[in-house]
Protein backbone atom coordinates (compact mmCIF):
# COMPACT_ATOMS: atom_id res chain seq x y z
CA UNK A 1 0.00 0.00 0.00
CA UNK A 2 1.53 3.27 -0.92
CA UNK A 3 1.80 6.58 1.54
CA UNK A 4 -1.63 8.73 1.71
CA UNK A 5 -0.49 12.48 0.45
CA UNK A 6 -0.46 15.32 2.95
CA UNK A 7 -0.90 19.06 2.36
CA UNK A 8 0.11 20.58 5.35
CA UNK A 9 -1.46 24.08 5.73
CA UNK A 10 0.62 26.00 8.06
CA UNK A 11 -0.13 29.84 9.09
CA UNK A 12 -1.86 32.10 11.38
CA UNK A 13 -5.20 32.35 13.25
CA UNK A 14 -7.97 33.68 10.80
CA UNK A 15 -5.55 33.68 7.20
CA UNK A 16 -8.09 31.01 6.12
CA UNK A 17 -6.91 28.21 6.42
CA UNK A 18 -9.71 25.96 7.53
CA UNK A 19 -12.13 27.47 4.41
CA UNK A 20 -9.08 26.43 2.36
CA UNK A 21 -9.24 22.79 3.42
CA UNK A 22 -12.68 22.43 3.18
CA UNK A 23 -12.32 23.94 -0.46
CA UNK A 24 -9.60 21.96 -1.24
CA UNK A 25 -11.91 18.62 -0.15
CA UNK A 26 -14.16 19.60 -2.60
CA UNK A 27 -12.41 19.77 -5.57
CA UNK A 28 -10.31 17.07 -5.47
CA UNK A 29 -11.73 14.04 -7.26
CA UNK A 30 -10.62 11.38 -4.44
CA UNK A 31 -11.16 11.48 -0.57
CA UNK A 32 -8.92 13.47 1.39
CA UNK A 33 -9.56 13.85 5.35
CA UNK A 34 -9.23 17.12 7.41
CA UNK A 35 -7.17 16.74 10.45
CA UNK A 36 -7.10 20.28 12.50
CA UNK A 37 -6.03 21.55 16.39
CA UNK A 38 -9.73 22.44 16.81
CA UNK A 39 -11.04 19.06 16.86
CA UNK A 40 -8.14 17.52 18.99
CA UNK A 41 -9.26 20.76 21.52
CA UNK A 42 -12.58 19.76 21.05
CA UNK A 43 -12.38 16.31 22.61
CA UNK A 44 -10.61 17.26 25.85
CA UNK A 45 -12.53 18.25 28.95
CA UNK A 46 -12.38 21.56 30.52
CA UNK A 47 -10.49 20.00 33.42
CA UNK A 48 -7.54 19.83 30.49
CA UNK A 49 -7.91 23.34 30.05
CA UNK A 50 -6.91 24.54 33.42
CA UNK A 51 -4.08 22.16 33.36
CA UNK A 52 -0.80 24.03 31.52
CA UNK A 53 -2.02 25.49 28.63
CA UNK A 54 0.67 25.58 26.92
CA UNK A 55 1.75 21.88 27.23
CA UNK A 56 -1.54 21.17 26.71
CA UNK A 57 -1.27 22.93 23.27
CA UNK A 58 1.77 21.24 22.21
CA UNK A 59 0.63 17.82 23.14
CA UNK A 60 -2.44 18.74 20.74
CA UNK A 61 -0.28 19.46 17.78
CA UNK A 62 1.90 16.49 18.12
CA UNK A 63 -1.37 14.57 18.10
CA UNK A 64 -2.52 15.93 15.12
CA UNK A 65 0.83 14.86 13.30
CA UNK A 66 0.50 11.34 14.51
CA UNK A 67 -3.30 11.34 13.01
CA UNK A 68 -1.51 12.59 10.20
CA UNK A 69 1.34 10.07 9.56
CA UNK A 70 -1.36 7.04 10.51
CA UNK A 71 -3.89 8.24 8.13
CA UNK A 72 -1.03 8.27 5.28
CA UNK A 73 0.28 4.93 6.61
CA UNK A 74 -2.90 3.65 5.93
CA UNK A 75 -3.02 4.89 2.46
CA UNK A 76 -5.49 7.92 2.78
CA UNK A 77 -4.82 11.63 1.38
CA UNK A 78 -4.90 14.12 4.42
CA UNK A 79 -4.97 18.36 4.78
CA UNK A 80 -3.43 19.21 7.99
CA UNK A 81 -4.29 22.86 9.48
CA UNK A 82 -2.04 23.75 11.79
CA UNK A 83 -0.06 27.18 13.52
CA UNK A 84 3.95 26.26 14.24
CA UNK A 85 4.55 29.14 16.64
CA UNK A 86 8.63 29.52 17.76
CA UNK A 87 8.61 27.02 20.41
CA UNK A 88 11.02 29.12 22.92
CA UNK A 89 8.24 31.98 23.29
CA UNK A 90 5.11 29.92 23.09
CA UNK A 91 5.67 26.07 22.81
CA UNK A 92 7.20 23.77 24.98
CA UNK A 93 7.80 20.66 23.05
CA UNK A 94 9.54 21.88 19.79
CA UNK A 95 6.29 20.66 18.02
CA UNK A 96 7.40 21.63 14.32
CA UNK A 97 10.92 19.63 14.85
CA UNK A 98 8.89 16.50 16.45
CA UNK A 99 6.77 16.80 13.20
CA UNK A 100 9.13 16.83 10.70
CA UNK A 101 11.07 14.45 12.39
CA UNK A 102 7.96 11.87 12.57
CA UNK A 103 7.02 12.86 8.67
CA UNK A 104 10.29 13.97 6.50
CA UNK A 105 9.80 11.06 4.44
CA UNK A 106 6.34 11.08 3.98
CA UNK A 107 4.65 12.80 0.72
CA UNK A 108 4.16 15.92 2.68
CA UNK A 109 3.44 19.61 0.55
CA UNK A 110 4.23 22.41 3.20
CA UNK A 111 1.86 25.10 2.23
CA UNK A 112 2.61 28.62 3.97
CA UNK A 113 -1.23 30.18 4.13
CA UNK A 114 -0.58 33.92 3.98
CA UNK A 115 -3.08 36.77 4.31
CA UNK A 116 -2.65 41.00 4.57
CA UNK A 117 -2.38 42.53 8.75
CA UNK A 118 -5.21 44.36 7.27
CA UNK A 119 -7.37 41.62 6.18
CA UNK A 120 -6.54 39.16 9.05
CA UNK A 121 -8.07 42.70 11.29
CA UNK A 122 -11.30 42.20 9.16
CA UNK A 123 -11.59 38.58 9.32
CA UNK A 124 -11.23 38.78 13.17
CA UNK A 125 -13.64 41.63 13.52
CA UNK A 126 -16.41 39.47 11.41
CA UNK A 127 -15.92 36.02 13.16
CA UNK A 128 -16.83 37.53 16.72
CA UNK A 129 -15.11 34.67 18.50
CA UNK A 130 -11.49 36.30 18.17
CA UNK A 131 -9.65 38.21 19.84
CA UNK A 132 -8.74 41.52 17.18
CA UNK A 133 -5.11 41.06 16.97
CA UNK A 134 -4.72 37.40 17.80
CA UNK A 135 -3.13 36.65 14.32
CA UNK A 136 -1.74 39.82 13.73
CA UNK A 137 0.52 39.03 16.80
CA UNK A 138 1.09 35.45 16.04
CA UNK A 139 2.71 36.33 12.65
CA UNK A 140 5.79 37.61 14.90
CA UNK A 141 6.10 33.85 16.18
CA UNK A 142 5.26 32.07 13.02
CA UNK A 143 7.61 29.30 11.70
CA UNK A 144 9.10 28.68 9.89
CA UNK A 145 10.03 32.00 8.19
CA UNK A 146 11.16 30.39 4.46
CA UNK A 147 11.47 26.92 3.27
CA UNK A 148 7.84 26.03 2.56
CA UNK A 149 6.74 23.91 -0.79
CA UNK A 150 4.50 26.64 -1.73
CA UNK A 151 2.98 29.83 -0.43
CA UNK A 152 -0.48 31.22 -0.85
CA UNK A 153 -1.92 34.38 0.05
CA UNK A 154 -5.63 34.90 0.57
CA UNK A 155 -5.89 38.33 0.37
CA UNK A 156 -4.95 38.31 -2.68
CA UNK A 157 -6.59 35.29 -4.18
CA UNK A 158 -10.18 33.68 -3.42
CA UNK A 159 -10.51 30.56 -1.84
CA UNK A 160 -11.32 28.84 -4.92
CA UNK A 161 -7.72 30.16 -6.52
CA UNK A 162 -5.70 29.36 -3.77
CA UNK A 163 -7.23 25.88 -3.78
CA UNK A 164 -6.07 25.57 -7.81
CA UNK A 165 -3.04 26.76 -6.81
CA UNK A 166 -2.07 23.76 -4.44
CA UNK A 167 -3.91 21.10 -6.56
CA UNK A 168 -1.30 22.02 -9.33
CA UNK A 169 1.58 22.09 -7.10
CA UNK A 170 0.44 18.38 -6.26
CA UNK A 171 1.22 17.75 -9.36
CA UNK A 172 4.17 18.98 -10.31
CA UNK A 173 5.78 20.03 -6.57
CA UNK A 174 8.69 17.44 -5.26
CA UNK A 175 7.40 17.91 -1.95
CA UNK A 176 10.98 18.77 -0.58
CA UNK A 177 10.20 21.34 2.55
CA UNK A 178 9.90 19.05 5.04
CA UNK A 179 13.14 16.76 4.11
CA UNK A 180 14.85 20.06 3.71
CA UNK A 181 14.00 21.30 7.36
CA UNK A 182 14.76 17.93 8.72
CA UNK A 183 18.24 18.23 7.25
CA UNK A 184 18.38 21.61 8.95
CA UNK A 185 17.33 20.56 12.41
CA UNK A 186 18.92 17.07 12.32
CA UNK A 187 21.77 18.03 14.63
CA UNK A 188 19.02 19.24 17.36
CA UNK A 189 16.66 16.42 17.00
Amino acid sequence: MSLGNIIWLNGVSSSGKTTLAKMLQQKFDVLYYWVTHDIFHEMNSKKLLQTDFLEFESENAIMVAHTAKMLSDLGRNVIVDSVFLDESTVQKSGVLKTTVKLLHNYPVLFVHVKCSEEELIRRERARQDRHIGQAVAQLRNLIPKEGYDFTVDTSLYSVEECAEQIMEQMNTNQKLAFKSLYEMFEGGL
